[in-house]
């Protein structure tokens, strides 16, 4: 497991080194490039492309036998596409996510215990959204969330088709940005026997220090309907975006503190290193044609 997390890291570095040294971008060098660069990819709504590549550690807690002894490593892709479509500023939205588990904890209830650790390619999920950045700083956006039962392993494979709408709300200014993101999902088709039914909300700010770093909390909440589990946690996010070489690429920390999960299994504290290169976007081009 070391040597699969290891690669996996190194993997992830050698990918942003290779973007981060291709052809600069357009006009992003010195400090105050980054600090443009850094405020424009703390806006949902940004028109910029990027690659991240999200390393997440996370441990359990919970009441199940061996719950609190579990810990999980995730290397997220999630490539964000703007699609702009008139000069205004109203941009199409599509950002994918990819997750690899290396070691997903899986709880065998006839063996009452915990599985050895399991790799695979989990659900894969995207939104697809249309939005704008006013000139008054207004942000917004509206679009649908969509689940596609793609895991490899058919022990966290969700078995579902899931769907279901977001809104996002924002207003930015010159000191930071403050978000309103609520979203829900149900199943909708699939194999899986179990119902699903999850709101989400996202909520916060991100504050400019200058020199292209960010600081700031947005929480991810969520309630299971079906459950009915609240998991909350605390978040802290830091990030730092450079762009001396040209191609600009933005390193974060974030850290969650979960102080509501499900009593039986649920997170108690995640870590996540992100590596943000930004790209050529392929869709900007079209406008312009």
């Amino acid at each position: 497991m070391k040597h699969c997390l290891g690669y996996a890291f190194l993997s992830m570095v050698v990918l942003a080194t290779n973007f981060s040294s291709r052809p600069a971008l357009a006009q992003t060098s010195g400090q105050a490039s980054a600090d443009e660069v850094a405020k424009s990819l703390s806006n949902p709504n940004t028109p910029l492309a990027s690659l991240n590549f999200e390393n997440g550690f996370t441990w359990y807690k919970g009441n199940l036998p061996g719950a609190n002894d579990q810990f999980s490593y995730s290397l997220l892709f999630q490539p964000i596409l703007p699609f702009p479509i008139d000069a205004q500023g109203t941009t199409v939205f599509w950002r994918p996510a990819v997750p690899l588990l290396f070691n997903q904890p899986i709880y065998d209830f006839q063996r009452d215990d915990f599985r050895d650790a399991t790799f695979g390619v989990g659900d894969i999920g995207f939104d697809l959204a249309i939005g704008r950045t006013e000139k008054s700083g207004f942000i917004w956006a509206v679009g649908s969330l969509v689940t596609v039962p793609t895991a490899t392993n058919s022990d966290f494979a969700g078995k579902q088709f899931r769907l279901g709408p977001e809104l996002l709300l924002g207003q930015a200014s010159s000191q930071g940005i403050v978000i309103l993101f609520p979203s829900h999902q149900w199943d909708v088709a699939g194999w899986g026997d179990r119902d699903y039914s999850v709101t989400a909300l996202q909520f916060g700010g991100i504050y400019f220090l200058g020199g292209g770093v960010t600081i700031g909390s947005i929480p991810k909440f969520s309630y299971d309907w079906v459950n009915q589990n609240w998991t909350i946690p605390l978040n802290l996010t830091l990030s730092q975006t450079a762009a001396g070489d040209g191609q600009p690429v933005k390193h974060s920390l974030t850290f969650d503190y979960y102080i509501e999960q499900p009593d039986a299994f649920g997170p108690q504290f995640m870590f996540r290193y992100t590596v943000t290169p930004v790209v050529e976007n392929p869709f900007a081009k079209l406008l312009n044609r």
